[in-house]
């Protein structure tokens, strides 16, 4: 019986509640059984300056640019109340015998929604969080071909080391250099499980450890004088 697990991705401001939730619910052979969307008003003014003038700038400047799509057409998602979300993250966890959940840069999305839930929700549902962008940085981006391809298409920091967000290494991994990601949780997640197959179909060890992951991409340069 294959292992199922979910992949999420919340979209919000540091230090704020996530305002738009996206999970699946797959397992590593590439089949998904749900997907979910949720979209909190409550959440999304949180989001926004608490001053008007502040918000309506924000907005305007898109930092998070689909707070302006959610607003501009809310008839396209599904408004949740904090508690229909928890209830339905509990559930599914229950039905689907889920004990892994993976997220891109992991540490921020499990303070995210243990933000949003404000209890003991994630302690009750008693899964382990695993980061994909440490398993990919460990299988598919500590290469010389990887750094190549960020020297060339400049995906690179400041500082000169090579970018490893989801959206960069999806783009890699599919060869798209013009790859964008939408930045809304269902979204975002769906990308990040492809990436995640990725990283499991490659014959090194799968490992979800949450780490700073960017600086085994700048260490493996260093030692290799690249």
């Amino acid at each position: 019986m294959a292992k199922n697990i979910i992949v999420l991705d919340v979209e919000g401001m540091s230090g704020k509640r996530p305002y738009d939730v996206g999970y699946i619910i797959a397992d590593f052979k590439g089949n998904v059984y749900e997907e979910r969307s949720f979209a909190c008003m409550p959440c999304i003014w949180e989001n926004l300056a608490t001053s008007m003038k502040t918000a309506l700038e924000t907005v305007k400047e898109m930092t998070h640019r689909n707070i302006r799509e959610i607003l501009e057409s809310p008839q396209k998602y599904n408004w949740s109340t904090i508690e229909q979300i928890r209830e339905s993250f509990i559930a599914d966890v229950m039905k689907y015998h889920v004990s892994e959940i993976w997220a891109y840069n992991c540490s921020f999305d499990k303070g995210m929604m243990s933000r949003l839930f404000d209890d003991d929700t994630l302690a009750k549902v008693n899964c382990e969080w695993l980061d994909i962008w440490s398993a990919i940085v460990l299988t598919k981006c500590c290469t010389k071909k990887y750094v190549k391809f960020c020297r060339e298409n400049d995906f690179l920091t400041e500082k000169g080391n090579c970018k490893t967000s989801a959206e960069v290494v999806y783009a890699y991994l599919t060869k798209n250099i013009d790859f964008s990601e939408e930045h809304t949780g269902l979204s975002d997640c769906k990308i990040e499980y492809e990436i995640l197959l990725y990283a499991k179909q490659s014959k090194k060890k799968l490992d979800g450890t949450i780490a700073n992951p960017w600086k085994l991409v700048k260490n493996f340069c260093e030692e290799r004088g690249l």
